[in-house]
C-alpha cells in the first residue's frame, strides 16, 4: 500500500475536470492538476465490475502496489483517478500488472508534454 497523503480523495476528483484521459482494454485512467509537490492516486472498481468487495479489494491493493512503483517516475503535482472496466477482472495478477503496466507507458509521452 502507499502513504495515507498518495491516496487520492475520488469524491475531490470528481468535481473537477482532468487535464486528460486514456481508455485501454481495461482501464481508464484521468489525469489532472493537484497543486501539492507529490502525486496523488485513487481507484475505482464498480460493484457491477466485481460483486464481491473481496474481489475489488484485492484489485486495489495490487494496483497500489503498482503505483508504489511508479510514483518515482511520475511529475509532482498530478492526480490519477484509475478506473478498472469488467474486462479486467478476468485477469490474473500477472496480466494485469502487465495490462496496468501498458496502459501507464501509453499515457507516459502525454505526461511529458505537459
Amino acid at each position: 500500500m502507499i502513504a495515507r497523503k498518495y491516496h487520492l480523495p475520488i469524491q475531490e476528483f470528481i468535481g473537477r475536470k482532468p487535464i486528460f484521459s486514456h481508455k485501454s482494454e481495461f482501464f481508464i485512467i484521468k489525469i489532472g492538476r493537484n497543486g501539492l509537490p507529490h502525486g496523488r492516486f485513487g481507484v475505482v472498481i464498480s460493484k457491477r465490475t466485481a460483486p464481491k468487495a473481496v474481489t475489488r479489494n484485492r484489485f486495489r491493493r495490487i494496483i497500489f502496489d503498482f503505483v508504489r512503483n511508479f510514483q518515482k517516475h511520475q511529475k509532482p503535482g498530478l492526480d490519477f483517478m484509475i478506473s478498472v472496466l469488467p474486462k479486467a477482472i478476468s485477469l490474473n495478477k500477472k496480466e494485469f500488472e502487465d495490462n496496468l503496466s501498458k496502459a501507464f507507458q501509453e499515457i507516459e509521452p502525454k505526461l511529458q508534454s505537459r
